[in-house]
This record gives C-alpha cells, sequence and structure tokens, in this order.
C-alpha cells in the first residue's frame, strides 16, 4: 500500500510540474520543433522531480504517520539469537 501511496504522490507531481511548465512557457515552446521542446521539458522535469517533488514527497511520507500504520513484513524480522555469533566470536 505504501508503495502505491508514494507512486501517486510523485505522479501529481509530475502531473502539476508539466502543467505548470507548459502554462508558464506554452508559447515559447510551440515556436520549437518537437525534438527540442521534448529535450527542454524532459530536462526540468527531472530537475525539479529530483531536486523539489521527490524530497517533499519523502518528507511528506515520513512525517505522516496516517501512512506509517503498514504491517510489518515477518521476512525483515530479527530473531532474538542475530547477532549471537558475531559477539562470541570477537575478541574481547
Amino acid at each position: 500500500m505504501m508503495r502505491v501511496v508514494r507512486l501517486l504522490l510523485y505522479w501529481v507531481g509530475a502531473y502539476v510540474t508539466l502543467m505548470a511548465i507548459f502554462l508558464l512557457f506554452g508559447g515559447v515552446l510551440d515556436t520549437l520543433a518537437l525534438p527540442l521542446r521534448v529535450l527542454i521539458v524532459s530536462a526540468v522535469l527531472v530537475v525539479v522531480m529530483t531536486q523539489l517533488v521527490v524530497p517533499l514527497v519523502n518528507r511528506i511520507i515520513a512525517a505522516g504517520a496516517w501512512l506509517a500504520a503498514e504491517a510489518p513484513n515477518p521476512s525483515t524480522r530479527l530473531s532474538p539469537m542475530a547477532g549471537v555469533a558475531e559477539w562470541q566470536t570477537q575478541p574481547a
């Protein structure tokens, strides 16, 4: 469930970013050839996503206790004896 929430938040961030790019620079971009337009829009999208949207989404998810209520994965749980063998073999 957490992956789906993260995916949706990234998707919304990309959608808002693309809408802002086309609203602000749509007239200028229309005068360019398609390959150049795609190059510029994708470059701006990648920079905005990696520098603004992804860190913001990560902060929202980290701060949101309502998203953290996910059942723990039993395969990642450590046994009570984990690390005992390493501790016994270390020199004193």
